[in-house]
């Protein structure tokens, strides 16, 4: 199985950036745009793109387009 096939928004448009909180298919889309994980051990980079990215990259990729901060 490849990270395409295991990523539900592999050919998603951008998300509704309104919304106050990251959901499933923002997250995917983030994840899927080239982040800079800041962590080797990620989830994301050790099932090459298989799992959501829990070292912080996609929260910090939304609060930079979104202008809001996660509590």
């Amino acid at each position: 199985m490849t990270a395409t096939a295991t990523c539900p928004s592999a050919d998603r448009s951008e998300p509704n950036w309104q919304f106050d909180f990251i959901d499933f298919p923002t997250g995917w889309y983030l994840a899927e745009q080239g982040l800079l994980h800041t962590n080797r051990r990620c989830s994301y980079i050790q099932t090459w793109g298989g799992s959501l990215c829990d070292c912080g990259a996609i929260q910090r990729e939304w609060e930079r387009r979104t202008g809001k901060r996660l509590q």
